[in-house]
């Protein structure tokens, strides 16, 4: 059986018109990981229908212009710990990076790093 983990931090202070901005960091990459893990602990997503469990949250989150799953990655970095040889070797150890102030649906939260 595979473990899967992932990192949810506090959400205290980054909360707006009763949503919540969050930074979950995936321990293992799993399809739905991030999904799964918020709508289990009865935090699904804002805008996703499929986890949502409550059909008329998810209405609401229409009604709040969110037609599809908040959900956007803004920052990635490799690491290749495996000793195996790869055509991705160049990026073992890059971080690529979005300011998350250009996300559109985060813009209005503020933000702990300015």
């Amino acid at each position: 059986m595979v473990s899967i983990r992932s990192d949810l931090p506090n959400l205290q202070g980054r909360e707006k018109n009763n949503i919540s901005l969050a930074e979950a960091e995936l321990i293992t990459g799993r399809t739905h990981q991030i999904r799964a893990h918020f709508a289990h602990i009865n935090h699904p997503l804002v805008g996703d229908g499929k986890y949502c469990l409550n059909p008329e949250t998810y209405k609401s989150d229409k009604k709040l212009g969110f037609h599809s799953q908040a959900l956007y990655s803004y920052k990635i970095t490799f690491k290749f710990n495996d000793g195996s040889q790869s055509v991705l070797d160049y990026l073992n150890g890059k971080t690529f990076e979005i300011g998350i102030e250009n996300i559109d649906f985060a813009r209005e939260f503020d933000h702990p790093d300015g």
